[in-house]
């Protein structure tokens, strides 16, 4: 047992061994004794009791079996392709990391030409893709080559059969696009930001006028005439928090707008404050009278994690997914495209892929991962861990200000999961839940 990956969580007497991803509560002099032999400089001066409950304690974790990680990727499998259709957008978001869609490159669309060099990419590579999503920009700035790719994947029967999904900003809809979507596209995410008064402060056209009545529209246009699986997909910013929503009640009032379900994101500049100031007035009255809605999509992760003690993969980009631009080239992820240091290569280039990507980025293997306490549940994106923006490149180690924001949120989140799984009734209700 490595003692240096034993967490303490004070408020609830409970510790963490990240190791075996397990979490356990104690009783108080049972913590206050484990407490005492892991901050002993000298462990063989530390009591005769607190060696004792140590010692009963490293056994107890030493005969726990190993938790459970994805298997090795198998050779020519990917699971995801973030194919930029379109170097533009229509929308003019103020929060955008792309700069307006485009990335601070020269605005355009995918051509026909390169849309064939992108398949015959992908046969020559690959002998497995799950999922291929149209992004941009604004993809559907493009949707005649949305249709192309898609025919070519169908009508030649590619063994590769990918399922085809779409991010969009919702703001474009005709007949011919949902012909398109309605022969092609199994899954969409839609942007959208809560009421009109919130959306129309960010989600704006490049006159400055608010986008939220066609997105709106969009979505009832997809219920109403597909069976697509819809979801939404909101950024939490201080706009909200100056309206007085919560990242609960955001999501339960686009449940209402829109009739769909979908995840709460937090732009990259807000105060981490806010939600941890969420999160604390969480308790057990409110989660029993919400059925559990109120706790963040991310908590459900880390959920999941520890009670099935397994790991908690990072996105998978480096591994088994990455971005390709409209005009052909290939990066980790679509947020560093057109990023120097992140281009990996050109769809035409007739060198294998592998050699540049499977196997090459392993976020997790440097020292302070290694170290930490939270290596095995922290998960999440690699780009807001890894990457230097100052440098426009991935570093060697995880940037500290993000490992300190995520480790007081892992912190809060296993305090909840302690309360949960410690109280009968909430136990019995998120069971059902």
């Amino acid at each position: 047992m490595n003692w240096n990956l034993l967490h303490f969580i004070e408020s609830k007497k409970a510790v963490f061994y990240g190791e075996k991803v397990f979490l356990m509560p104690l009783k108080d002099q049972q913590y206050a004794l484990l407490s005492e032999y892991q901050n002993a400089v000298h462990k063989d001066k530390a009591s005769i009791e607190a060696k004792r409950v140590a010692s009963a304690f490293e056994k107890y974790i030493d005969g726990l079996p190993p938790i459970e990680r994805n298997a090795n990727l198998a050779e020519g499998y990917v699971n995801r392709i973030m194919l930029c259709v379109s170097n533009d957008c229509n929308l003019r978001c103020k929060y955008c990391y792309a700069k307006g869609g485009n990335y601070g490159a020269e605005r355009g669309l995918m051509t026909k030409e390169t849309a064939d060099q992108f398949v015959d990419f992908c046969k020559r590579n690959f002998n497995r893709i799950d999922k291929i999503v149209f992004f941009g920009g604004e993809p559907l700035l493009n949707f005649k080559i949305i249709d192309y790719v898609c025919s070519r994947f169908e009508n030649e029967q590619l063994d590769i059969k990918p399922e085809f999904g779409i991010i969009t900003n919702g703001t474009i809809f005709s007949d011919k696009v949902l012909t398109i979507l309605k022969k092609h596209i199994k899954f969409i995410t839609v942007s959208i930001d809560g009421p009109e008064k919130i959306n129309d402060q960010n989600r704006i056209f490049e006159d400055g006028s608010g986008s939220f009545a066609r997105i709106i529209n969009f979505i009832s246009e997809i219920r109403k005439h597909t069976d697509i699986n819809i979801q939404y997909e909101a950024t939490f910013t201080k706009e909200h928090v100056q309206n007085g929503f919560e990242y609960d009640t955001l999501s339960k009032s686009l449940n209402a707008l829109t009739g769909i379900s979908g995840t709460v994101v937090t732009e990259n500049n807000l105060d981490v404050s806010n939600m941890l100031n969420y999160l604390n007035r969480i308790h057990k009255e409110n989660m029993l009278s919400s059925n559990f809605e109120n706790l963040p999509p991310d908590f459900w992760s880390v959920f999941n994690t520890v009670i099935h003690r397994r790991k908690e993969e990072m996105c998978g980009i480096g591994r088994d997914s990455f971005s390709v631009t409209y005009d052909g080239k290939i990066y980790l992820c679509h947020i560093t495209n057109n990023k120097s240091k992140c281009f990996l290569q050109n769809i035409t280039d007739m060198k294998k892929f592998s050699e540049n990507i499977f196997s090459k980025k392993d976020f997790e293997s440097n020292v302070k991962c290694s170290n930490c306490w939270a290596k095995n549940i922290c998960g999440s994106c690699p780009v807001v861990r890894f990457y230097d923006t100052d440098k426009e490149e991935f570093a060697l180690e995880p940037q500290q200000k993000y490992c300190n924001i995520t480790q007081k949120l892992l912190d809060v989140f296993l305090e909840i999961i302690v309360t949960i799984r410690t109280d009968k009734e909430l136990w019995s209700n998120i069971k059902k839940a």
